[in-house]
C-alpha cells in the first residue's frame, strides 16, 4: 500500500470503481447535518430581536416628530394631548388629536402626517401621554 491511499481509494482501484463508499457519503451527510442544525439554532432568536428593534425605532421617530411639532407650533406640552384619542391611534394623520384640517404654522396642534412624518400608517397603536409624551398602547 502507498502512503496517502485511503483503504476505500485502494479497494476502488483493485476493483476497477470510481465514486464514493457509502461510508464517505454518510460522514459528509452527517457534518452538513451538524452545521445545518448549528446555522439554524443561531438564527432562532434573531427575528423577534428585529421586530423590537423596529418597534423601538418607530416609537423614537414619532417621540421626535411631537416634540419638533410642539416646537414649531410653540404648543405647550401639557396641552398637546388634548383631544387625543384614549385608545390610540396607527393612523398618523390623525395624531396626537385629529386636529388633521388644520394648517402648520397656525399656533395649533397638527397632525404628525404630512408636516413632520413621511408615513401615515405605523405598524403599532400609539397614545398620546401627559405633557407631550408617545407611548406605545399595551406598553
Amino acid at each position: 500500500m502507498r502512503r496517502g491511499v485511503s483503504i476505500g481509494g485502494w479497494l476502488r482501484r483493485i476493483r476497477g470503481q470510481r465514486g464514493f463508499t457509502l461510508i464517505e457519503m454518510l460522514v459528509v451527510i452527517s457534518i452538513l447535518g451538524i452545521l445545518a442544525a448549528i446555522v439554524t439554532m443561531s438564527m432562532v432568536g434573531l427575528t423577534s430581536l428585529a421586530h423590537k428593534r423596529a418597534n423601538d425605532g418607530e416609537l423614537t421617530t414619532i417621540q421626535s416628530a411631537m416634540d419638533a411639532m410642539m416646537m414649531d407650533q410653540q404648543i405647550d406640552p401639557a396641552a398637546a394631548c388634548t383631544g387625543s384619542p384614549a385608545k390610540g391611534t396607527k393612523d398618523m394623520g390623525q395624531f396626537p388629536n385629529g386636529a388633521d384640517g388644520r394648517k402648520s404654522g397656525t399656533g395649533a396642534p397638527v397632525s404628525l402626517y404630512p408636516h413632520y412624518l413621511r408615513q401615515q400608517y405605523m405598524n403599532r397603536t400609539y397614545v398620546c401621554t401627559t405633557g407631550g409624551g408617545v407611548q406605545p398602547v399595551g406598553s
